[in-house]
């Protein structure tokens, strides 16, 4: 899954260069975390580093680990069914 592209084509935001939550550099694509609640901010990554344990996968710096279609699912406000569908695009 192309998180990159998929956050492009469904419009979900991402942290502009420089922000203190913009990980490419590091291996990972943020965005806000639906499962959070209070502060606004980009804390959900998910992983393109294939040396990092989390490859591939959520991860929210407050909360902790996410499962990847039902996080998918509420990013994009589809079912979890549906993620799947997206994901395999």
């Amino acid at each position: 899954m192309n998180i990159l592209k998929l956050y492009q084509d469904y419009r979900i935001p991402t942290p502009p260069p420089g922000h203190k939550h913009e990980g490419l550099q590091k291996g990972w694509v943020n965005t806000s975390c639906p499962w959070c609640t209070g502060n606004f901010g980009y804390h959900l990554g998910f992983c393109i580093n294939p040396s990092s344990r989390y490859f591939n996968g959520f991860y929210c710096y407050r909360c902790g680990g996410k499962k990847t279609f039902a996080t998918l699912a509420r990013i994009l406000n589809v079912t979890e069914d549906q993620a799947r569908d997206i994901a395999r695009q």
